[in-house]
């Protein structure tokens, strides 16, 4: 669907807004919208051309600003 779309269907059936996003390598959007307090949140990939699709949902959302110092993260190679 339109980006515009999703961004207002997410917003009136869940109350979720945009809290965090990255540019992928394809140049596609990787995106994060959640509801207030986090209560659900979609996962959705945007292409270039604007289309949006959402990738999964979830609940429970938490932003972790700044990130934590007592987690060890590993990155494979």
């Amino acid at each position: 669907m339109k980006h515009s779309d999703f961004v207002a269907e997410a917003a009136n059936e869940f109350q979720e807004t945009l809290v965090g996003f990255g540019i992928l390598s394809n140049k596609r959007i990787f995106g994060v919208f959640a509801s207030p307090q986090g209560a659900t949140f979609t996962v959705v990939f945007t292409t270039p051309e604007g289309l949006t699709c959402p990738i999964g949902t979830g609940h429970n959302w938490q932003n972790v600003f700044p990130p934590p110092t007592n987690v060890r993260v590993f990155y494979p190679g």
